[in-house]
């Protein structure tokens, strides 16, 4: 048996009494000659003083000392379910109330009936939480606002789609009058296509006036291409734009390339002069004239249309060419040999196929001129009825 404990406050330890229980297995508080959890213990160990001062003596070698484990966790027991307690019994009659078959009817009335009903209660309801007075205004605008929105948009997209369809309209009528105006300007040129072509002032002009007129068809395309494609359009506004800046595209290609072929064949036709009567000297340059006009003629003549309408120029052409052919053998030849009158027979039929080719192409020129003169009259005439629209 051992003495533990702890210092007191005059610095003796308190003295406890210890001990090994056999049934604890370890080294135990000793009181009444039991330990702690009540098992009998039975001294083994001497009583010593333990301290730094103990006296020094032969230790004995006791058990080692175990910890003593944790008990095993336990599952906590839910606490028992509460029980409603019984209906207290009704309280026994008055005995100055008592009446045996009233009572009697009551208890067989509850019986069948069940428990006692509570009265109706005929109190008013409470009033219902309304929200506050910012939130049931802004419950009544803001519907009103988004309808309003809605319908402004709606009129705003209705009358932008009115708007656009008029302004449509008025660009049509505006490229329309432009056109009527530039169609019946250069109708009066084109009457005298070959006198316009020979003044070199007349010719700048009338490409002048042709780039006009084409750039107010394609004005007049682009409005008409503009207009809406869901247009209610009984007039048929596009159809005719259309169509009228398409047959004003024709005649300015019809022009452009009849003034083109007269500007590229006037001087190949016409051609170097040829005297009946030279010095020696000066025949190799009349040879290299006559070869260097015949080159031109031979490269000229395949590029003419081959339409109906220049098929009389290209037989011009086609003789011009022959006529050049003899040409060097005939008019060199006589001049080598000093023979003005055999040169002036081979230069009065080179001059014949020449005026023939110039004359053709005046009679050319001015066909296409009064045929496109009029076609644009007609064009000028619908293009102011377009812009003045439906009467």
């Amino acid at each position: 048996m051992a003495w533990g404990g702890r210092r007191t406050d005059d610095g003796k330890r308190d003295r406890v009494p210890q001990a090994y229980c056999t049934e604890c297995d370890a080294t135990v508080t000793v009181r009444d000659g039991h330990c702690l959890l009540g098992h009998p213990v039975e001294s083994t160990l001497e009583p010593r003083k333990r301290g730094r001062h103990a006296a020094k003596g032969p230790r004995r070698r006791s058990r080692p000392r175990r910890r003593a484990s944790p008990p095993p966790p336990t599952t906590p027991i839910p606490p028992p379910r509460p029980v409603s307690p019984a209906p207290a019994p009704p309280p026994p009659p008055s005995p100055t109330t008592l009446d045996p078959t009233r009572d009697l009817v009551a208890v067989l009335w509850e019986r069948e009936t069940g428990p006692e009903i509570p009265a109706w209660d005929d109190s008013e309801p409470a009033p219902p939480q309304l929200p506050p007075r910012r939130l049931r205004r802004s419950l009544v605008v803001v519907p009103i606002l988004l309808l309003g929105a809605l319908a402004a948009g709606w009129w705003y997209l209705t009358d932008l789609g009115v708007r656009n369809v008029d302004e449509a309209r008025a660009a049509v009528a505006d490229a329309a009058s432009q056109l009527e105006v530039l169609a019946t300007e250069l109708a009066g040129e084109l009457t005298s296509l070959p006198e316009a072509n020979a003044d070199p002032r007349r010719r700048a002009a009338l490409v002048t006036g042709l780039a006009a007129l084409d750039a107010a068809a394609r004005r007049l395309f682009d409005a008409a291409a503009a207009l809406p494609a869901d247009l209610d359009d009984p007039d048929r506004t596009r159809l005719r734009a259309s169509e009228l800046a398409r047959r004003t595209f024709t005649v300015g290609d019809e022009i452009s390339s009849s003034l083109a072929i007269a500007a590229a064949l006037t001087p190949v036709a016409e051609g170097p002069d040829l005297p009946t009567s030279v010095p020696a000297e000066s025949i190799p340059d009349l040879a290299a004239d006559v070869a260097w006009w015949t080159t031109r003629v031979e490269t000229t003549a395949p590029e003419l249309p081959e339409t109906p309408r220049w098929e009389p120029l290209g037989a011009a052409m086609g003789d011009l060419l022959a006529r050049l052919a003899r040409l060097q053998e005939d008019y060199l030849g006589a001049l080598r040999n000093d023979d003005p009158a055999e040169a002036s027979r081979a230069v009065e039929a080179v001059d014949t196929a020449r005026r023939r080719v110039l004359s053709v192409l005046d009679e050319t020129l001015d066909g296409t001129g009064r045929e496109m003169a009029t076609e644009l009259a007609d064009i000028a005439r619908l293009s102011g009825d377009l812009a003045r629209g439906p009467r």
